[in-house]
């Protein structure tokens, strides 16, 4: 089967995308054959769920991704004499195919058992920005406040980082070893080069400035190119798509002395072509000083909601401004 974009969608190409070594154009091409068709989206569940099962370790001991590579490729070339076909696998060839993987990788951890797990490098970012070269000679820039965990050496067959907080990532590129990062519920998987993940208590957000990446939650997900930004809602579950400022553009700067919450919102909606909408009118009274120099429209309204004590929620051009009350 011929996916959007004329990248045929067969199991080399599905192999690559579950072991995370599939190209930004693939990466889309297998999102667009799952959301084309249930039968695909129900084939891709299933083997997605299995695929999962193989983690029995820690999220630092995932099963090496060649097994389930190297036994896909075998199968597809199985399939036929010479000729790859499209996927129409039934489920239960997927099934059974990928728990042949899982055997190999339950043989490979008995063998690998009395190997203890390597201890994590943690880097910390007290109360100023703290600049971290990682294994591979990228570069993470951890906010205040914030921290990046890894093993040493990029251990295992892809780089792995878990982030508590704010972090940008500038990647060296390495096909062969894909670099991901964890935040919360989300893995993000870089398809490029330069990136900031980000996370507050109502999101989880990505911001490419450079490359691509890939921004997903189990078979959920959606790929970020340069220029574009992406959150994910944790209370409803969703991802959201917008665009960025270009890189050099310079943001509006704003100074607020005692102003009101509707005059704020009035002036952010000219600057950035936005809407506001306010749940609760009583919010339109609170006031509050402060001043803001080449700052999104995102990092005005996670202060505004921790100065006066509001949930601000952002939906493509529209804030939703809700709450009991504010701070005085």
């Amino acid at each position: 089967m011929n996916s959007p974009g004329h990248i045929q969608v067969d199991e080399e190409v599905l192999a690559k995308y579950l072991s995370g070594e599939a190209s930004p154009e693939e990466a889309m091409a297998v999102d667009n054959w799952v959301k084309a068709d249930d039968d695909n989206r129900r084939l891709f569940e299933q083997a997605m769920k299995v695929w999962e099962g193989t983690n029995t370790g820690s999220y630092w001991q995932l099963p090496d991704p060649q097994i389930t590579l190297t036994a896909l490729r075998t199968q597809a070339l199985a399939k036929s004499s010479g000729r790859i076909k499209a996927i129409r696998w039934s489920i239960a060839a997927a099934v059974l195919l990928l728990l042949g993987a899982t055997g190999l990788y339950v043989g490979w951890q008995k063998k690998n058992a009395l190997q203890p797990p390597l201890a994590l490098i943690t880097r910390t970012a007290q109360d100023i920005t703290l600049q971290d070269t990682l294994p591979d000679h990228s570069l993470a820039t951890i906010q205040p406040g914030s921290t990046i965990a890894y093993t040493p050496g990029f251990s295992g067959a892809a780089r792995e980082i878990q982030l508590s907080g704010n972090a940008t990532f500038d990647v060296t590129s390495n096909p062969v070893k894909p670099f991901r990062v964890r935040v919360g519920d989300i893995q993000v998987q870089v398809l490029g080069t330069v990136f900031r993940v980000w996370e507050d208590s109502q999101h989880i957000r990505v911001q490419v400035n450079a490359g691509a990446v890939k921004m997903y939650r189990n078979e959920d997900g959606i790929v970020l190119k340069s220029g574009q930004a992406g959150s994910y809602e944790k209370a409803h579950h969703r991802f959201i798509t917008d665009s960025i400022p270009a890189v050099g553009t310079r943001l509006p700067s704003f100074t607020f002395t005692n102003a009101s919450l509707k005059d704020i919102a009035t002036q952010l909606e000219k600057a950035y072509g936005i809407h506001v909408v306010f749940k609760n009118k009583k919010l339109e009274a609170c006031t509050m000083s402060s001043s803001f120099d080449n700052k999104t429209k995102e990092f005005i309204f996670d202060v505004i909601s921790i100065t006066l004590n509001v949930q601000c929620r952002i939906e493509k051009d529209t804030v939703y401004i809700s709450g009991m009350g504010c701070n005085e």
